[in-house]
């Protein structure tokens, strides 16, 4: 995991005085901001832990889609101003990407994204069919950048042929079309993303939150 990426900033957590009341922080705090108590001198009842960043690098998840700004990293990402670009990684974490320059594998530019697993188990007769599908697509004269289309021949029609070609879509309506695969798919990633960066931008603002488990 590389720690330099900018999305794998950590946001902590602890339970100080009051068992109801999350305390969240990037960098620790000297004192309790529920009670003033020194937080060095004094006990906790639950220790800091790290929350599960929803960001990893595609060579950590493989035979998974990938997501990630079309430029930026997540904690920089605007809805209103970036698209997303996504990809698709293979049994060991190579990356196969379309955009207006044609199709890229392997690339770099994928150790800060959202990866969504294919499959949880070791389906070995799936991730051989994968990955041959992922390598003939390599090779393929119709994933060019003279043949990109920004609205009907783009990174998402990309992912969905490969998820065809493999028979994911024949089994899982989610990844028949499209509005189905945004929706069913890339939105609850998505969505649970935009929480995590809100509250890592709220705490680069006032360094210390804390919320009240039972009014959240």
């Amino acid at each position: 995991m590389s720690q330099n990426s900018p999305s794998r900033s950590r946001i902590l957590c602890l339970q100080h005085c009051q068992k109801d009341i999350n305390i969240f922080f990037t960098v620790f705090p000297n004192s309790c901001p529920i009670c003033g108590e020194s937080l060095t001198e004094s006990e906790a009842l639950i220790p800091p832990f790290a929350i599960p960043s929803p960001f990893s690098s595609a060579a950590e998840v493989p035979v998974s889609v990938i997501v990630k700004p079309s430029r930026g990293s997540w904690l920089e990402y605007e809805r209103s101003t970036t698209n997303l670009h996504i990809g698709i990684s293979d049994s060991k974490g190579c990356t196969y990407d379309y955009d207006e320059d044609g199709l890229h594998h392997n690339s770099n530019l994928w150790s800060d994204c959202i990866a969504i697993p294919l499959t949880e188990k070791k389906d070995s007769d799936f991730i051989q069919k994968w990955d041959k599908t992922l390598y003939f697509s390599a090779s393929s004269p119709y994933w060019t950048a003279k043949k990109y289309h920004p609205d009907f021949n783009n990174c998402y029609d990309f992912v969905l042929t490969m998820l065809s070609k493999a028979g994911l879509a024949a089994s899982d309506p989610r990844y028949k079309n499209k509005e189905d695969f945004c929706e069913s798919v890339l939105l609850p990633q998505t969505t649970h993303a935009a929480k995590y960066i809100s509250m890592y931008r709220k705490l680069k603002e006032t360094d210390v939150i804390w919320i009240d488990k039972n009014k959240e």
